[in-house]
């Protein structure tokens, strides 16, 4: 799927960390993470719009770097799905994959 600047995209999401170990300035935790994006494509694409869900969960680490500034590493497994068919195949494009991620938070 070729996106375009004609397109619109949102996406919103929530994702829980569970800490399961506190060392000082480091956290471990555990996390579970949801994502919904939403594709509006201009009107000469074969689909109007296209939804994906990304649900996820895995292990992480957040070293707290200024007071309220923390840098967290996570990797796990996820599920990717859409809310089509897809072209090519005829089926959904729903699978699973190892995932990770870099974030940099500020704390509130």
């Amino acid at each position: 799927l070729e996106i375009d600047r004609m397109a619109t995209q949102f996406s919103t999401g929530v994702a829980f960390l569970y800490i399961i170990i506190q060392a000082g300035r480091t956290n471990f935790f555990i996390f579970q993470g949801n994502n919904v994006n939403y594709v509006k494509l201009p009107p000469d694409s074969s689909i109007d719009t296209k939804v994906y869900a990304n649900i996820g969960a895995g292990l992480g680490a957040e070293v707290i770097i200024l007071k309220r500034i923390s840098l967290n590493v996570m990797g796990g497994f996820a599920y990717f799905g859409d809310s089509h068919n897809h072209p090519d195949y005829g089926e959904s494009n729903a699978r699973f994959a190892i995932t990770g991620a870099l974030g940099l938070f500020y704390m509130f």
